[in-house]
Order: structure tokens, then sequence, then C-alpha cells
């Protein structure tokens, strides 16, 4: 709880918004520009890498508000289909998962790898697939292979 209120009190400071802000511009161009379209409901990005670095240095309370803006902004400026709430939520959990697990601790390669596994099963696999059921009734098992 202590790095949640650290991290939410950059909120108050200019620079970490600065940071935050140039690290959100980043996530959403590498978001868009460098995707690669997989199948019908995945594509590969390397926005998470700017989210990342936001969960590092500002912490799991930026981190969260970068994940779910980056969602918004990527969808405004980009859709690809219907804009899903629950995809914001995920942006959103994803940042602060990355905050939790590497603001204010030693970042090892181990420390970065078990952080993305969290990542890919809890939003990526589990998240992402929960909307897609939701939002399109197809069934949650018959959506997840294609999720892997």
């Amino acid at each position: 709880m202590e790095r949640f209120v650290s991290s939410a009190r950059q909120f108050k400071n200019v620079r970490s918004l600065t940071k935050a802000g140039m690290l959100l511009a980043a996530q959403v161009l590498l978001g868009l520009i460098a995707s690669i379209p997989v199948g019908p409901y995945i594509r590969i990005s390397f926005g998470y890498l700017a989210l990342c670095l936001v969960g590092a240095a500002l912490g799991p309370a930026m981190a969260a508000a970068n994940g779910a803006l980056a969602d918004v902004i990527g969808h405004l400026l980009k859709p690809t289909g219907p804009y899903i709430p629950g995809f914001t939520i995920t942006g959103l959990v994803s940042g602060m998962i990355y905050g939790y697990m590497l603001y204010k601790r030693d970042i090892s390669v181990k420390r970065v790898l078990l952080t993305k596994l969290a990542i890919d099963l809890v939003c990526n696999l589990l998240l992402n697939t929960l909307w897609l059921n939701i939002w399109y009734g197809k069934a949650f098992f018959a959506i997840l292979p294609d999720s892997i």
C-alpha cells in the first residue's frame, strides 16, 4: 500500500507528470505504429515497454493512469472496432501490476520476466478473453485458444 501512496504523490510533481506524459505518448505511438496483427483477436504491440518504464519509475498509481489513458487515446486515434471499456480496465490493471512489481525494487531479469508472465496470464489471457466473451457473446473457452 505504501508503494501506491508514494506513487499517487507523483501526480503533484510536474516532472513526474511530464515523464508520464512523454511515456504515454510513446506507449500510444508504439501501440499504434509498431503493432503486428496476428489473428482476429490478437495483435502484438510494443506499447507495454513504455508502460513498464512508467511502472518502474513512477509507480503503480501513475502506471495505472497511463495504462487506462493509452487505451482510450489509442482507440480515439485509430479505432479498430467498437470501444470496449473492459480493455481500459485491462490497461489500468497492467499498469498497476508493472508498478507494484517494479517500483522501488531491485530490478532483475527474473523480476521482469515474472512481471511479464503475470501481465500475460492475468491481463492478456484472462481479462482480455473475458471482455471478448462478454462483448461478442462467444464462449470463453472458445476464444481462449486464440488468445494464447
